[in-house]
């Protein structure tokens, strides 16, 4: 075999994944960890950043174990993790407090005020990334301004996947995926950011940032001892998981996108320039002269989890005598329901942070609208699957994109029933990517064409990435989705104001 192994990592927000994949991009054997969060208080979302790493350690020694490779045929680790949040490094290397998580709302008030003093027009200005709460440089800010204390023990501002590239390798720095101080067009670090974010105080603390084919180190040689690898074999660091994933779909260049269905609903098309708009983050995507548009709605299937905690007692029952699983049986039930569920309709903004696309607003909240008595569960249900479909309608058509076709990934690709409605809502063909790793392969797939296992991205892509599906959209449905979702985006934006004032109301009780 050569060494041509690669061990992909996934860090995720609740789940860490270890995979060795083969040449031609085989899943050869996966361990995972479930990793937990922290809620030490409402709107607060923290991480404990040794469990997440002590959870790595454990899945790269055991996927190792599954396989019976030769530790000597691996050819690199490979990581991707969650972007944005905040992970301090401290000085004597260990972790300077809890990781911030990207969910975490503490922000929203510094990124109400950056919004309404221009500060925020012009960061998206330099680096085409729209704020959020849980955006990194937010949370630095927050940092300096509520936590001087934390900020003297922290010698590195960094992010989940430079935090694990760090322990492997005990070099720190960043790829362009997470370039934020940098302008999106020249990918070269903006000094003038430093500046617009009043960052002055903590300059020294941003690692260096490579391109995503050059951000690897040597393991150390105590990391090999700990993981069971060679020492010296690089570990590469990034891109992160919405970028990992959309190259892990073959998400590489204009008229290419993708949607991810998981945690958030993460919709990315491909670009050959460095184009923005005034809504979408643009981000380098890991290859040269490449980048991506991305809309990541804050919730995805956790709409529908919450869902069927609170309101799929029938649908448990009616599973376990039909001895099937509850997502088949909702989907049953809900497939009898009419398209537009009769009037009633879901937005599926669920976080606790509001949302961030295809707009920011951290006061938004989740709500059913045109419940009447005529309506039932299967109605609600239907409803937050649709719910979904018209986040993704709202980033694609506020995007301005055009499309003939997009790659579904996530859990969500594992319904046909979602696959057929998403095809059904947009308008365009729906291929379902072969593979569970999405986001790993991806970063395999840096770490390949770095390595020169691949000549090129698109050989890669033709090498490593399959199509398991394709759903062609009803015609019929399609004309009956676009007129809904003048209603929902009505509907939304009626109750921009609205959901202000139900902030301001809940804060002063």
């Amino acid at each position: 075999m050569g060494n041509s192994y690669i061990i992909g990592i996934d860090a995720g927000t609740s789940m860490v994944k270890s995979i060795v994949f083969g040449k031609g991009g085989e899943e050869l054997a996966v361990s995972s960890r479930k990793v937990e969060l922290i809620i030490p208080s409402q709107g607060r979302v923290e991480q404990n950043m040794d469990e997440v790493w002590d959870s790595v350690a454990e899945t790269i020694r055991e996927v190792l174990t599954m396989t019976a490779i030769d530790p000597n045929d691996v050819a690199a680790v490979a990581v991707t993790a969650e972007g944005d949040g905040l992970w301090m490094i401290g000085y004597d290397g260990n972790p300077a407090g809890n990781a911030i998580n990207w969910m975490d709302s503490r922000g929203s008030d510094l990124c109400v005020r950056w919004y309404t003093d221009g500060t925020a027009t012009k960061i998206y200005g330099v680096n085409g990334f729209p704020m959020y709460p849980g955006n990194y440089l937010c949370l630095v800010r927050w940092v300096i301004e509520n936590d001087p204390e934390l900020l003297e023990n922290t010698a590195w501002l960094a992010d989940c996947k430079d935090w694990l590239k760090f322990k492997m390798t005990g070099k720190v720095s960043r790829d362009e995926s997470m370039a934020l101080l940098h302008d999106i067009a020249t990918t070269e670090f903006e000094p003038a950011m430093i500046e617009i974010c009043g960052f002055e105080s903590v300059k020294d603390k941003f690692p260096e940032t490579l391109g995503c084919l050059e951000n690897h180190a040597p393991l150390t040689e105590d990391m090999a001892v700990k993981l069971g690898l060679p020492a010296g074999i690089p570990v590469f660091g990034g891109p992160f998981d919405v970028i990992a994933c959309a190259v892990g779909a073959g998400v590489l260049g204009e008229g290419d996108a993708s949607v991810t269905i998981g945690t958030t609903t993460m919709v990315a098309l491909g670009q050959n320039s460095p184009y923005v708009d005034s809504i979408s983050p643009t981000l380098n995507n890991g290859f040269p002269n490449s980048w991506l548009r991305v809309q990541g709605v804050m919730t995805g299937t956790p709409n529908i989890e919450w869902a069927i905690k609170n309101l799929g007692m029938k649908y448990e029952e009616s599973a376990k005598l039909n001895n099937c699983s509850i997502y088949e049986e909702i989907e049953r039930h809900i497939s009898t329901v009419n398209p537009g569920c009769d009037g009633v309709m879901y937005h599926p903004y669920l976080s606790p942070s509001g949302e961030r696309s295809p707009f920011v607003k951290p006061s938004a909240k989740a709500q059913f609208f045109g419940i009447s008595t005529e309506h039932t569960t299967d109605h609600l249900f239907r409803a937050v699957y649709e719910g979904i479909g018209f986040s993704v309608m709202n980033c694609i058509d506020l995007s301005q994109a055009t499309l003939k076709s997009l790659r579904l990934i996530g859990g969500g690709s594992k319904s046909p029933f979602l696959c057929q409605l998403m095809a059904d809502m947009t308008g365009l063909e729906i291929l379902v990517v072969d593979g569970e790793q999405v986001g790993a392969r991806g970063s395999s797939i840096v770490a390949s064409v770095a390595l020169n296992l691949y000549p090129s991205a698109e050989e890669a892509r033709n090498q490593c990435i399959e199509i398991k599906g394709r759903y062609t959209p009803n015609p019929e449905l399609v004309e009956k989705y676009q007129k809904l979702y003048k209603l929902y985006v009505a509907v939304y934006k009626s109750l921009w104001d609205t959901w202000d004032l139900r902030a301001e109301i809940l804060q002063g009780l």
